[in-house]
């Protein structure tokens, strides 16, 4: 699939059938995501994997009630931001070194023939005790990923005119 389609069919997947993800695939997810962007290359990123039903429970601890669905997913991963590396951290520039990371986890798990969601529905002083982070490192984002139990809904996007500002 070209980049262009695997965009337009790229989908958030709320509803999951509860099979592993094989580790080759989840080695694929973080390869994606070791390869991203960053401003002056800090890479600010760290990654919890949760597989084991264990390792779910502590992330699902701090899920908020609707995202409950997530512990279906084969996987959940958490990307953490390494505050030892974040860059410009006073003005947070570092999340968009984060966001590009998930965006590359995202786009790999659909041409992979996975689903994700990016979630932030959570309670990050809970997920952070849950999962004994060490203080340089806060979680961000969580993400579920697995097969698709069904197609997700695919919601009309805005047209390029009514996303282009243009100063009268």
């Amino acid at each position: 699939m070209n980049l262009s389609e695997l965009i337009k069919n790229r989908h958030s997947v709320r509803s999951f059938d509860p099979k592993k993800v094989d580790d080759s695939l989840v080695e694929k997810i973080l390869e994606s995501a070791r390869l991203s962007p960053s401003a002056k290359n800090t890479q600010p990123w760290k990654f919890f994997i949760a597989q084991s039903t264990d390792a779910k429970d502590k992330v699902m601890k701090a899920m908020a009630k609707r995202n409950q669905w997530a512990k279906d997913a084969g996987v959940i991963f958490v990307i953490l931001a390494d505050m030892n590396h974040a860059y410009k951290k006073e003005n947070k520039n570092y999340l968009i070194d984060i966001g590009l990371c998930l965006e590359n986890m995202l786009l790999t798990a659909e041409d992979i023939g996975l689903g994700a969601c990016a979630c932030t529905g959570f309670e990050n002083d809970i997920l952070d005790k849950e999962l004994e982070l060490p203080q340089n490192l806060k979680s961000v984002v969580v993400v579920p990923v697995g097969y698709k139990k069904e197609e997700p809904e695919k919601h009309e996007k805005n047209s390029l005119q009514d996303i282009v500002w243009k100063k009268s």
